[in-house]
């Protein structure tokens, strides 16, 4: 067999096939991370390596929670949901530093709740695995 034709052929059979792998990754929509939380789900997506991140501060707050829209990048409520602000969406830098802000909402008269505390834990743990923040760069309260 002729070695050009024998080529050819290879790499027609080479850009049908990733053709074809790229039309079925396309519909099976491998990057949806389902079941994971919406903060979750924006990190593994990659949203979260647009800006070099050097900590994370977690905070309580017994305020309004509509207030800290842009002025925090998570929220954690008092059953351990959280979820992203515009802030994080946005990538909005609010310190000097690039910090990432994790607030958890408690009432004025009580304290942080169990959940509350295990999702900040797991969320934390997933900031500084995906933007590479050691443990002394997380400060708590």
């Amino acid at each position: 067999m002729d070695p050009h034709k024998r080529m050819t052929r290879t790499l027609a059979c080479l850009v049908a096939s990733m053709s074809i792998g790229a039309a079925c990754l396309d519909w099976l929509r491998p990057d949806d991370v389902s079941g994971a939380s919406r903060g979750i789900e924006l990190i593994a997506r990659g949203a979260a390596t647009a800006r070099e991140w050097e900590a994370v501060r977690v905070m309580t707050h017994d305020g309004d929670v509509n207030d800290l829209d842009l002025r925090t990048h998570f929220v954690i409520d008092d059953q351990g949901y959280y979820q992203p602000t515009r802030g994080w969406e946005r990538q909005r830098v609010l310190d000097a530093t690039p910090t990432v802000r994790v607030v958890l909402t408690v009432p004025a008269s009580q304290h942080v709740t169990p959940a509350q505390r295990s999702a900040a834990e797991s969320l934390i743990n997933q900031l500084q695995s995906t933007l590479h923040i050691s443990p002394s760069h997380v400060h708590w309260f």
